[in-house]
Parts: C-alpha cells; sequence; structure tokens
C-alpha cells in the first residue's frame, strides 16, 4: 500500500444470498472525496488515477465487468478514514447482447 498509511489494512468479504454476490472491499487508506467518486463511477477518473501508482483502469473494468452482470459497483469513503468498495453480481443469466 502507498501514500501516507504504509500500515493500513485490507479487509474483504464475499457474500453468497439467493440471486445475488456481494463483494466488499474496505481499506484503511487516505479516502477518497465526492468528486473523485463520482469520476470513478462515471468512468472520467483515469487521467486523475495515472498520476499516481495506477493506471486508472480498474476500478472501471470491475464497474463494466459487474454491470454485465447485472451487477454494480458501489463505493463508500471519506478523506482520511479509507474506502469500501463493494461489488454486487446477480446470480441470473445475464442478458444477451
Amino acid at each position: 500500500m502507498s501514500g501516507e498509511n504504509v500500515h493500513g489494512a485490507v479487509t474483504v468479504r464475499y457474500l453468497y444470498r439467493p440471486k445475488d454476490h456481494l463483494l466488499e472491499v474496505h481499506d484503511t487508506g487516505p479516502g477518497m472525496n465526492a468528486e473523485t467518486i463520482s469520476r470513478i463511477l462515471s468512468g472520467d477518473a483515469g487521467s486523475q488515477w495515472s498520476r499516481a501508482s495506477g493506471s486508472g483502469w480498474g476500478l472501471r473494468i470491475v464497474s463494466e465487468l459487474a454491470g454485465s452482470h447485472a451487477g454494480a459497483l458501489e463505493i463508500e469513503s471519506e478523506l482520511g478514514q479509507g474506502s469500501t468498495f463493494r461489488v454486487r453480481l446477480c446470480d441470473e443469466e445475464p442478458i444477451a447482447a
């Protein structure tokens, strides 16, 4: 983990419910503000994240994959408090393109 909180923690949790899968990843990193979260979910954060250590494509790919399985990416974060990322996937057959 890079940044100010080099001794941070990452917690991963998986839940299965009928017709629904939930993968939740929580970190104790620096967190994000609402504008950054909005840019990530709209697919417009690549340029911002490319200045950091990653390419910026990871969360966009996760969001697209979740959407293709009738699911969604959800992000909760607060500056200085870390972030929680939830990927919900539907357990039903995906809609044919």
